[in-house]
């Protein structure tokens, strides 16, 4: 078990004492405080220690006490001399031989921290657990509570001993809510700033006073029994509430969302959100709301203010409406975290928070920590390995490349201070090898010298922490630090839009040249005019925003092959498709860009796309997105249509159309379906008699046959189902089969379901719904 080390300073240096407070939480240590030599005289013959520290200021009068000391002890004693310039102490050394260290602690205290390393008791190895130092703590629980009880005991008849029950409080103070005993750990607080401000006053000797402090104490051994650290709580995913009157945007977080690991709570009403925010039990993660709802007078700071009041660690997100300086000072003096601008990446909005909301934790990275100092070690490694870090640890850099090459670290924590080797000069040779230019570097320094700092950063160091080290701060900081690293790793986002950056889609365009594919992928750039530039007209990010929030949801509803979309630069995007054969694509590529179009009737849109095929005849990228541009300008001379686009296929690729075919007595329903199929990509041939339908198919070759046919129930010259039989019957095969009827009974549509009928539609109809669902059944 480890012994208890007793220091005795005498002296009235108020920055020393609160460096050896600060240095000696969480130790076996008592640290007894007297103002002269001559009650160190007193304690002296009271209690033996281990350690004596005395203030220069003794003069002389320490020689004396120092003889006392040496002639009485049994076991051998460490006695020290503090002083502020060793240049005016005026004992001499020749007279101080029984002194074991003159130490200087005019600016830093660097010397008594030599001293306070060499005799502060050595710790097992915590074997990367930090539960092992949990479970240590709780068992010397009792101990504690027993010892404040027996100084509280002691100071109601000795006042003077308030100062011995303060140091324990102040240990207690530091270290319980660091162990999960965070009430306990706000008691002790309070009942240490009581006992400074009545010895600061004087009035600690009022006995009602000193009676009530068993209360006190009583409390704080209640609070950690009833109060004791709760098992690693089960994960769950972040709760994000939204508050907004736009539904549209809504409907778009609750497509993008599925990527991401956080549940969504979703509401228009702003008196409802008020409501449910007041409520003790609701407790989100994250609460985003807009600054101003149109029909309400509530506002969205209003909603944070209430949901801040339970004193939560919800994050604050507010959705402003323009965006000015003073628009966001003024979000951040109410309490926002963070602010948005509308309109906003829906992806961008809520991929953004849920990082924010993420633990430390899961990512599994590889640290090497660099230190002369076991237990900073064992520490350090019990810290990180509670994220998930593997750590190795070196005390003696002389192997360190060895073990860098060895462990290859994602991480290294480097010590300043090394018996053999300056950790600037070390970090100045590690930057030199190239092999370590990614290598996140931190350096770890007890200094405070600014100079390190300055040197370190211009060394290309990613950050600096002083000892000691808050365990939380260490594992947020380089949880962020990886995070960051790994973010420039190819996967870059545009801001704004949400989507995947130029230098990403010029990244995947490379990966895709250099492969073999059993379908050629494709690569569709598209251009975005607007007519309608007048005052009505969208704003350009607005306009950028809302088309990539629609690329969105159909990056989230393209199914059965993979789709990613890119942000080019204003007005341009890209998408590259890969596993499906080109008139797929087009027809998928058509019907979303139209939707683009319908969507903002107001802004008259035109669209111009170009489909490249990526294959081995281009160089690179580069090369690439320039015959992408380049096609693009032909569809500029194309004859004017909403949608225009321009093919470029590898050597040996056709587009083989899917063919519909119409069948209807009605001259305009076929020149209006024909129109609507055509600007989709498809092949439409259309007839007014079932009769020469049935022909054409008859001198077509098999492989021509329509992937869907649509036609009316009651044709001029037959019944359109008999029409469908005697197909299938010569054929040998099921074609997709939509019914246009101006009536029908329950009896007709179960023989035509029975005969394979897809579905029923009555005159008259909605032609998109039509065509939706006519995509649908081709695709």
């Amino acid at each position: 078990m480890t012994k208890t080390i007793h220091i005795l300073y005498a002296g009235n240096d108020t920055k020393l004492i609160g460096y050896v407070f600060n240095k000696l939480l969480n130790e076996k240590i008592t640290f007894d405080i007297c103002k002269s030599i001559e009650d160190a005289h007193e304690a002296c013959k009271r209690t033996s220690y281990d350690v004596y520290l005395f203030d220069e200021q003794g003069g002389r009068k320490i020689l004396d006490l120092t003889e006392e000391i040496r002639k009485k002890e049994t076991t051998p004693s460490i006695i020290a001399i503090v002083a502020q310039s060793l240049e005016e102490l005026d004992i001499l050394e020749t007279e101080a031989e029984k002194i074991d260290y003159i130490l200087e602690v005019s600016d830093t205290f660097e010397d008594l921290d030599e001293l306070l390393r060499k005799i502060l008791p050595h710790k097992p190895s915590l074997h990367g657990k930090l539960a092992d130092l949990k479970k240590r703590y709780d068992e010397t629980i009792d101990d504690k509570i027993t010892l404040l009880k027996n100084l509280t005991q002691q100071t109601q008849k000795i006042p003077e001993k308030l100062s011995d029950l303060r140091v324990e409080i102040h240990k207690m103070a530091g270290s319980a809510g660091n162990f999960g005993y965070a009430e306990a750990g706000d008691l002790c607080k309070a009942l240490e700033r009581e006992i400074i401000e009545r010895l600061g006053s004087g009035t600690y000797t009022d006995a009602s006073w000193l009676a009530s402090l068993d209360k006190h104490i009583n409390k704080i051994e209640t609070a950690f029994h009833q109060h004791e650290i709760p098992t690693a709580k089960t994960s769950k995913t972040p709760l994000v509430y939204v508050v907004d009157d736009d539904p549209l945007f809504l409907d778009l977080l609750a497509t993008v969302k599925e990527d991401l690991s956080i549940d969504l709570l979703l509401e228009t009403n702003p008196e409802s959100a008020l409501f449910k925010v007041k409520q003790p039990e609701f407790n989100p993660e994250a609460l985003i709301v807009s600054e101003f709802f149109k029909a309400s007078t509530i506002t969205g700071y209003e909603i944070v203010d209430a949901e801040r009041k339970h004193s939560r660690s919800t994050q604050y997100v507010v959705l402003l409406e323009t965006d000015t300086i003073d628009k966001r000072m003024e979000a951040m003096n109410k309490g926002a975290h963070y602010t948005f601008t509308k309109p906003v990446s829906a992806y961008t909005l809520l991929k953004t928070i849920s990082e924010r909301l993420e633990e430390p934790s899961a990512k599994f990275f590889k640290a090497l920590v660099v230190d002369d100092d076991v237990d900073f070690c064992d520490y350090t490694a019990a810290v990180l390995e509670e994220i998930g870090a593997h750590v190795d640890i070196l005390n003696d850099p002389t192997d360190l490349f060895t073990k860098l090459q060895s462990c290859t670290p994602d991480v290294l924590l480097l010590d300043v201070l090394l018996p053999k080797y300056d950790g600037l000069n070390l970090l100045k040779t590690i930057r030199q090898d190239i092999t370590y230019k990614d290598l996140i570097i931190v350096l770890v320094t007890g200094a405070g010298k600014s100079f390190a700092k300055i040197d370190a950063y211009a060394e290309n160091v990613d950050d600096i922490m002083f000892k000691p080290i808050d365990p939380k701060m260490l594992q947020k900081r380089i949880t962020s630090l990886i995070d960051r690293n790994r973010s420039l790793t190819p996967r870059k986002f545009n801001q704004a839009t949400g989507l995947y950056s130029y230098h990403e889609l010029l990244h995947a365009v490379d990966i895709l040249l250099k492969r073999t594919h059993t379908r050629v992928p494709y690569l569709a750039l598209f251009e975005i005019n607007t007519a309608n530039k007048g005052k009505d007209s969208l704003p350009d990010k607005e306009l950028m925003v809302f088309i990539s929030n629609r690329l969105q949801v159909v990056r989230g509803i393209m199914t059965g092959f993979k789709t990613e979309c890119y942000f080019v630069k204003e007005g341009q995007f890209a998408m590259v498709f890969e596993g499906e054969e080109i008139d797929v694509i087009e027809s998928r590529l058509t019907n979303l860009l139209y939707q683009i179009i319908q969507d903002k009737p107001d802004l008259q849109i035109s669209i111009k796309a170009s489909i490249v095929g990526i294959g081995k005849e281009y160089k690179n990228a580069q090369h690439m997105m320039q015959t992408a541009i380049e096609v693009l300008s032909e569809a500029e001379e194309k004859e004017f249509a909403p949608v225009r686009i321009v093919h470029r296929l590898p050597k040996g690729v056709h587009v083989l159309k899917r063919h519909v075919m119409i069948i209807d007595p009605d001259e305009t329903v076929l020149k209006i379906l024909r129109q609507s199929f055509e600007a989709r990509g498809l092949f439409v041939s259309t007839y007014c008699e079932g009769g020469d339908a049935l022909k054409a198919l008859l001198s077509s070759p098999e492989n021509t046959l329509p992937s869907l046919i649509i036609m009316e129930r009651k044709l001029p010259d037959m019944e359109g189902l008999d029409l469908y039989i005697k197909i299938k019957n010569r054929f040998r095969t099921t074609i997709p089969l939509i019914i246009l009827t101006v009536y029908s009974s329950d009896k007709d549509i179960s023989e035509g379901i029975k005969q394979g009928v897809l579905e029923y539609i009555q005159k008259p109809f909605n032609i998109s719904l039509l065509v939706q669902k006519s995509l649908q059944a081709i695709f």
